[in-house]
């Protein structure tokens, strides 16, 4: 009873009541308000910028779940296996995982700037060509902010791979090679489908966050245009 209680007030009474403001004109401040039914969904559809905003979303959301999964099913099977560093390595891939999207944010910010890291590096490597904006350019944003949960999410999704792949008895991968099946016929085989529950998991945690990133978007882009208005603009 009392973690149902704290669950209804930390999640259920919040979701309730911003379903029910959802409907209203509540500016966020005021005692009053009053309902306005789907005028709010109405105005949101009718905004170019909101349905950008949205389609934006759903890409990030998707393609980076989809990335960060392969990706961290491939280090989870190449650190599943008897490496003398696994153990490091593993805590080198996660530790991503562990910082704030802020902090995480203010990092690549730095790296991705005109005159950052990564396109020092390119200057550095006789390839000034690659050089670019990269968070000022629109649709290089785009991808930038990708490559940054990609990055974050990917250790995320290994460890829950790790998990997985330690469940799996190895006299069935031992039973596979033995019948002739080699490595990839063995993986498709036997490992993908006892892997099923935490492939599972893992995308619908990782879509969960794609679905909700704020932090990210914001430190990296808004911050760079706002940066970039002159005084005569809003």
């Amino acid at each position: 009873m009392p973690a149902l209680a704290l669950y209804a007030f930390v999640l259920l009474v919040p979701t309730a009541r911003g379903t029910v403001y959802a409907f209203t004109d509540w500016d966020g401040l005021s005692q009053t308000f009053d309902f306005v039914g789907i005028r709010n969904f109405e105005a949101i559809f009718a905004s170019p910028d909101a349905v950008k905003a949205i389609v934006n979303t759903l890409l990030i959301a998707f393609i980076t779940t989809a990335v960060a999964n392969v990706i961290g099913l491939l280090l989870a099977v190449a650190l599943n296996a008897a490496i003398k560093s696994r153990n490091v390595l593993r805590v080198l891939f996660f530790a991503p995982a562990v910082l704030t999207p802020v902090v995480t944010a203010y990092l690549f910010q730095y790296i991705f700037a005109p005159l950052g890291p990564l396109n020092g590096v390119f200057d550095a490597a006789g390839l000034p060509m690659l050089k670019q904006d990269w968070l000022g350019d629109a649709n290089l944003a785009l991808v930038s902010i990708m490559i940054v949960i990609v990055w974050q999410q990917s250790g995320y999704a290994m460890v829950i791979y790790l998990a997985g792949l330690q469940g799996i008895p190895a006299e069935l991968l031992e039973a596979g090679a033995v019948d002739g099946a080699g490595p990839i016929r063995r993986f498709w085989h036997i490992t993908r489908p006892l892997l099923a529950p935490a492939i599972t998991i893992s995308v619908m945690l990782i879509l969960i966050h794609g679905l909700k990133v704020f932090a990210e978007v914001w430190v990296m882009t808004g911050e760079v245009r706002a940066t970039r208005l002159t005084p005569s603009q809003p």
